[in-house]
């Protein structure tokens, strides 16, 4: 299937460049305009001055695509031919490797909200994928390319998945899903350096093709990819932390109690910061919405954002504190509930005759039903011991019993009996 998805993928870009060459207007003298020593404007496109650019500076590649974004434009076919077979030259990884300003550009790519993608058109992180240029910068993304994952739940192949989700960060950060994911829109505008949350995400199933515990080997990968890129040792540590755990969050949130405090204390430690819990849990948001169109369902986001508050709180004021701010909200639905059923929320129960008196408190409940439990308790037990008995004794139990028939105290029906009489009766003649 992967050789299948990469044959299908090229068929389809190889169409597309010839579309555009059919449609591109054929005028008489093309509108060129100098944009600085590498690219041009060529009839409102952006385009290169010279074939010569990009074997020189190969890190002109991720250049033009920063610079088409941050205009709005589209990047000419024949200049994205030439990227698409300067990729194709085994030399050009270790030259983009090498070069600083190609890390710098790709960064700043990546983490620029700007780049959205409406279907049918692509964003422009998956058009510099479509060239191989994301395979030039990141080798280890290329066994990734067009792999299908043999589950119930995925539907898109393990590289379309991970484009997928850094696209959802970016509708989070632009405030397009503030009603469908409030918890995650307010978390996405606290985040303070989003590069390890959009490369995290990026990479989170990049050992998918290495098998099993892709987690673990997943973040060997990320972590070689974080220095390539020149990042500093705390943010290549964020990166493989989230790689590493990008799967604890949804677990725990569909395996566990909730409620259980000592359960959000542990996930707390293991954290360590509430920057880490925000990261993590918008890569988890973004990596369940895009595994299909409907996987994110109102109950897993439900579930996911009271485990990402209730960790919070736990930040925030402790285990407490967090616990009191849950007894806050329990008391605030009640009031919410009372209102909704336009009834007062009073410390007095009413009574059926209309009279009202006081509600017990929890301690006088608690009493009231440990009392009739013993009563129950002692009630069955002397029922038991008359039965016993009445076996031993070979006859009915003394007493009231529910199969006693009606009759003399010995429990006989005197009726029934011929020439039997009731006793204390005169006798006969």
């Amino acid at each position: 299937m992967q050789q299948y998805y990469l044959h299908a993928k090229a068929v389809m870009r190889e169409g597309d460049r010839l579309l555009d060459r059919a449609s591109e207007a054929q005028a008489r003298r093309p509108s060129v305009r100098v944009i600085d020593q590498s690219f041009v404007w060529w009839n409102g496109e952006l385009s290169t001055r010279g074939p010569e650019v990009f074997r020189e500076r190969p890190a002109e590649m991720v250049r033009i695509f920063r610079v088409a974004l941050e205009n709005g434009a589209r990047v000419h076919g024949h200049t994205r031919d030439l990227i698409a077979e300067a990729c194709a030259r085994p030399e050009t990884a270790s030259r983009l490797a090498a070069d600083p300003q190609a890390a710098r550009d790709f960064i700043a790519l990546l983490c620029d909200p700007r780049d959205r993608g409406a279907p049918p058109l692509p964003s422009v992180l998956e058009i510099i994928h479509d060239l191989g240029l994301l395979t030039a910068l990141m080798p280890e993304f290329g066994p990734c390319s067009g792999r299908v994952q043999h589950d119930l739940c995925h539907v898109f192949t393990v590289d379309q998945h991970s484009l997928y989700a850094v696209a959802k960060l970016k509708a989070i950060a632009r405030g397009e899903l503030a009603e469908e994911l409030p918890a995650a829109t307010r978390a996405m505008a606290e985040v303070q350096g989003p590069l390890a949350l959009y490369l995290g995400t990026l990479l989170h199933d990049v050992g998918k093709p290495l098998g099993k515990a892709h987690s673990e080997k997943g973040a060997v990968f990320a972590l070689a990819i974080a220095r390539r890129l020149r990042l500093d040792e705390a943010q290549s540590a964020r990166i493989e932390f989230l790689v590493r755990h990008h799967l604890l969050i949804a677990h725990l949130s569909q395996r566990r109690d909730l409620n259980d405090g000592a359960m959000i204390g542990q996930l707390a430690r293991q954290l360590g910061d509430e920057e880490t819990l925000r990261q993590l849990y918008l890569l988890t948001v973004a990596d369940m919405a895009m595994v299909s169109p409907q996987n994110l369902t109102s109950w897993k986001e439900r579930l996911l954002r009271e485990l990402f508050l209730r960790t919070l709180a736990h930040f925030r004021h402790g285990p407490d504190l967090a616990g009191e701010e849950g007894t806050k909200r329990v008391a605030q639905r009640k009031i919410r509930v009372a209102a909704l059923l336009r009834e007062p929320l009073s410390p007095l129960a009413p009574r059926r005759g209309g009279r009202r008196r006081p509600r017990p408190s929890d301690t006088q409940g608690q009493g009231m039903v440990r009392a009739d439990r013993d009563r129950r308790r002692r009630a069955g037990a002397a029922g038991e011991d008359r039965r016993r008995a009445a076996r031993v004794a070979g006859g009915r139990p003394r007493g009231p019993h529910r199969f006693a028939r009606p009759g003399g105290s010995d429990g006989r029906d005197h009726r029934r009996v011929r020439g039997a009489r009731p006793p204390g009766a005169p006798p006969l003649g």
